[in-house]
């Protein structure tokens, strides 16, 4: 094998549509790990909604590591420390809310397993909740609730088109301040300055020692470009969009084909 380290987004790359991962991605990548690969999780996902995909990856075994919320958050999880830890600052939140409520979206962020939402009912924010198997906590006092809590994302939740149209007016009002884009059409997150995956995988790399060309990075949406260009070997899935397979060095088969788990089986052998 030509990398040491596998860098791997999970939702529409390393796990399938219904965001589990298949029995032959599991052993593809525990094999490549008895091989002496390590992994490295980057996802936009809370560190809650990782830690089954962790533990089904052995990951503390093993020695991996997961970039959470984009960057915000990274994980040593042979220790279990958190080696790298970004907060959004709360000014932004009132203006984070007012915009959601403009946008006729919901606003939700992740807190101790939960996702405290302004709304219960809104398909968009039950799907992130099942994804991350993570409960619901809906209010409409949202302010109140997440006052004084270490927040490392919020995102407004609604549908694409109102989310799209919305996102050049929040990048500009928090220009300098925060960071905020579309990671999917019904998500346009809000996190620290700087955050991005090729960011919080180049800090890791640094903080690590690990030289950028041992890595091979798996990505299927525009929010993976930063990562799968920082990698020696930068690989888009069959199922992402064009400017994402642009950016790549190799196009693998898509989620529901196992396509990560593909690719690194045909390396081993």
């Amino acid at each position: 094998m030509n990398f040491s380290y596998l860098a791997v987004d999970l939702d529409g790359t390393l796990l399938r549509n219904d965001h589990a991962m298949s029995d032959f991605s599991a052993r593809t990548l525990l094999a490549a790990q008895e091989r002496g690969m390590k992994v490295i999780v980057c996802t936009g996902r809370p560190t809650d909604g990782t830690r089954h995909i962790a533990d089904q990856l052995q990951l503390r075994r093993f020695g991996g590591y997961v970039i959470a919320y984009n960057g915000a958050e990274i994980i040593d999880c042979a220790t279990g420390q958190v080696v790298r830890d970004l907060l959004v600052p709360e000014q932004v939140l009132p203006q984070a809310l007012a915009f959601a409520r403009q946008a006729d979206a919901d606003l939700i962020t992740f807190c101790d397993g939960r996702i405290v939402s302004t709304s219960a009912s809104n398909p968009f924010v039950v799907r992130s909740s099942v994804r991350n198997r993570m409960r619901i906590a809906a209010t409409d006092r949202w302010l109140d609730e997440v006052e004084g809590l270490r927040l490392h994302k919020c995102m407004l939740v609604g549908t694409p088109d109102r989310l799209i149209a919305m996102e050049p007016k929040v990048k500009a009002a928090f220009e300098g301040v925060v960071e905020a884009f579309c990671s999917e059409p019904q998500f346009l997150e809000i996190t620290p300055l700087g955050v991005n995956k090729g960011a919080g995988l180049q800090w890791l790399l640094s903080h690590a020692g690990i030289d950028p060309h041992t890595v091979i990075a798996f990505g299927d949406t525009p929010s993976d470009i930063p990562m799968i260009r920082l990698a020696g070997m930068g690989v888009a899935m069959a199922n992402a969009p064009e400017r994402v397979k642009a950016a790549a060095d190799a196009v693998a088969l898509s989620n529901e084909e196992d396509g990560v788990a593909c690719l690194l089986e045909k390396m081993m052998v």
